[in-house]
């Protein structure tokens, strides 16, 4: 097990998806991976800057964990899943498992056909996220030489500028990926102390708004995030962890441990 300590520093986003087992982090665990889909769509360059949208896979297991659809629905997509990439599958399964009651540590495990292990839904999606971040790093590298043209010497000398380059890409994303997990999980170790005084009449318009809003990558609108901790600071909230954690620079998405506070969602 982790400490807390090793919790906030880690850099390793499948050493912390082992220690979400419980079914409390189902719904969590799902919209990470969600946020992973969008991740992966973009990065790669397969797909145009800004024109990415949740697909029907990530859309119906967003609202199957949200309680916006139901099992009997699935039928409906069953035919078309076969045709979604790897990790927006597993997004859909994890979802399907949370609703069905099933721990996180007992969700099968599957695999892409090109990786020799099987790995549970979350961890799939990381892999695909970080694959796609290396295979674009070395692409960017190489992608003004002509390599057929080049030297050997030359060569060489690409090849450990694109292994310096996928390596660098691999530890960014990884550390990004960590990030998205704090965002979502917040701090196991001490969950958040929230007053229901805070929430006036007008509190969850806002925090729905929050909530709803996001950019084309899957990052909540931080002008939203940041009008839901003006909201609570004039409601009297005095939690640091709260407000901090509200106006903190790096991305939120669906999920965001304090939002869901607000929101009373599990």
């Amino acid at each position: 097990m982790m400490t807390e300590q090793q919790w906030d520093e880690c850099r390793e986003p499948r050493r912390m998806l082992e220690q979400l087992t419980s079914l409390r982090y189902g719904r969590k665990l799902t919209l990470f991976i969600s946020s992973c889909c969008f991740r992966a769509s973009h990065l790669c360059s397969e797909h145009p800057p800004g024109q990415r949208a949740p697909t029907y896979a990530t859309d119906f297991a967003e609202r199957l964990v949200d309680g916006n659809a139901t099992l009997a629905e699935l039928d409906e997509y069953e035919g078309v899943l076969c045709y979604a990439p790897a990790y927006e599958r597993a997004a859909v399964e994890a979802a399907v498992q949370t609703c069905r009651g099933v721990p996180p540590a007992n969700w099968p495990r599957c695999s892409a056909w090109d990786w020799p292990e099987r790995l549970q839904p979350p961890e799939l999606a990381v892999e695909a996220v970080v694959e796609i971040a290396r295979e674009e790093a070395r692409l960017a590298v190489g992608r003004d030489y002509d390599v057929c043209r080049m030297a050997w010497p030359a060569l060489l000398a690409l090849r450990e500028r694109a292994t310096a380059a996928e390596e660098a890409a691999v530890r960014e994303e990884k550390r990004f990926l960590c990030h998205l997990l704090r965002d979502v999980i917040g701090n196991p170790f001490r969950p958040i102390a929230f007053d229901s005084g805070w929430l006036t009449p007008g509190m969850r318009a806002v925090a729905e708004a929050a909530y709803t809003q996001r950019s084309a990558v899957g990052e909540l609108d931080p002008a939203r995030v940041g009008e839901l901790a003006d909201a609570l600071q004039e409601a009297g909230c005095s939690a640091p962890a709260v407000l901090w954690h509200l106006r903190e620079r790096s991305p939120h998405v669906r999920g965001c441990n304090v939002l869901d506070v607000v929101l009373g969602k599990p």
